[in-house]
């Protein structure tokens, strides 16, 4: 039973409510103005769970991930606010009909505004990290310090191509206690990060993909002190090919496979020295049918 001058939400079909009012006609809305209305009255919680199916296969939608991001911070979960703002940074830089969106600079303006406070605790481990750079030695790979993760940036997939399905309540058709649905959270690169996964802490999962299909990297946007590049790696349901790029020249090709954890370790000899980007491909061969993911346990620079 509904009190006069309430407003209701019910689930219509693929998302859709219907703002139900006593003594008013119906009003249907579409899933995005109900994310909207969610928000604007403070229920962020609400806004924040139905604001996620509207993002779940395509990131390139900025008003959406706005209302997440800011819903997210109101919650006070910081550090989800934090990528999510990040991401929605990303879409409006890369994306073109973002891009020329009217409302981009004010989207923009809001990202920035609300990063100034929420990244302070990330700048400063960026700088720890800088700061460590020259003479940074490689013992083993658990010693390896996950500030390594501020200074990588993924090309961006769905969150539905991340499985990110604790986000979403789990997936249904899998067990409780499937990784995916008991782990994972959103990371600024535009990964998602990992608590545990085989004997290591600290991991980020991303898409491999075919070339021909669409282009999966990881760039190193960090120092480049040192001339020997660490990677620990394993591939998730399927193995891929991992190549290394300095600019365009290839200096590094290997695949990696599912049973184990590699733990590379790859001079970049005279390439180390250059400004050119430092880039990670993480490619399904054309010839493969099947791909999930790859974790990365850490991508860093050393002297050793």
């Amino acid at each position: 039973m509904m009190r006069k001058g309430v407003l209701a939400f019910l689930v219509l079909g693929a998302g859709a409510f219907s703002g139900v009012q006593a003594g008013a006609r119906t009003t249907v809305l579409s899933p995005l103005e109900s994310v909207k209305l969610l928000y604007q009255r403070g229920r962020y919680a609400e806004a924040r769970d139905y604001g996620y199916p509207l993002v779940w296969d395509d990131l390139n939608q900025p008003e959406p991930l706005y209302y997440v991001a800011q819903s997210l911070g109101k919650l006070g979960d910081r550090d989800q606010a934090a990528a999510f703002f990040h991401i929605l940074l990303r879409v409006l830089d890369e994306n073109p009909k973002s891009k020329a969106d009217a409302r981009a600079p004010a989207w923009r303006a809001a990202c920035q505004n609300a990063l100034r406070t929420l990244d302070q605790g990330f700048e400063q481990a960026r700088k720890k990290h800088a700061d460590a750079a020259k003479g940074r030695k490689f013992t083993s790979p658990e010693e390896v310090d996950d500030l390594w993760m501020t200074d990588v940036r993924c090309d961006l997939h769905p969150l539905h191509g991340l499985y990110a399905w604790k986000l979403v309540g789990g997936r249904k058709d899998a067990a409780r206690d499937w990784i995916h649905n008991t782990q994972g959270t959103i990371h600024r690169s535009g990964a998602k990060l990992m608590e545990l996964i085989h004997g290591r802490r600290g991991v980020l999962f991303c898409i491999p993909n075919r070339k021909s299909h669409r282009l999966s990297r990881i760039f190193w946007d960090g120092p480049r002190q040192a001339a020997i590049l660490r990677i620990g790696t394993r591939g998730y349901g399927f193995s891929f090919l991992l190549n290394v790029l300095v600019g365009e020249k290839q200096v590094f090709s290997q695949t990696i496979g599912t049973d184990s954890w590699a733990d590379l370790r790859i001079p970049l000899g005279a390439d180390a020295g250059t400004n050119a980007p430092l880039i990670l491909e993480l490619v399904v061969p054309e010839t493969q049918r099947w791909s999930e993911g790859a974790f990365f346990d850490y991508i860093d620079l050393f002297e050793n």
